[in-house]
């Protein structure tokens, strides 16, 4: 998969309501592994912030997800499945997703 496949994959996953993310990580056996999701855009992120196609506003909301995560990533009360269905810091992490993948629909 290329870099642009795999950063959408992630994308979709972080965008996806927190049943469906659920979902997602029991179908690989991970239902008590919340973090995946956000290391599989860990995974892609450096990569991909190297595409000199990308708009500065994509860019920027990468940016922003990365750090959103980076700042949830000491906080074990973020990274449990009621988290992922309440806390406010899905519901922008969702958001910011959402918005980066149309932004990557458009300069297609």
């Amino acid at each position: 998969m290329t870099q642009r496949g795999l950063m959408y994959s992630a994308l979709r996953n972080l965008a996806s309501t927190a049943d469906e993310q659920l979902e997602y990580l029991a179908a690989l056996g991970l239902q008590d592994n919340i973090d995946e999701i956000a290391l599989e855009f860990d995974d892609i992120f450096g990569a991909f912030m190297t595409d000199s196609t990308l708009s500065e506003a994509v860019r920027n909301d990468l940016q922003k997800i990365n750090e959103r995560l980076d700042e949830m990533s000491d906080r074990k009360d973020l990274w449990t499945p009621a988290a992922l269905k309440s806390r406010q810091e899905w519901a922008e992490i969702r958001s910011i997703s959402r918005r980066v993948l149309d932004g990557l629909s458009v300069s297609k």
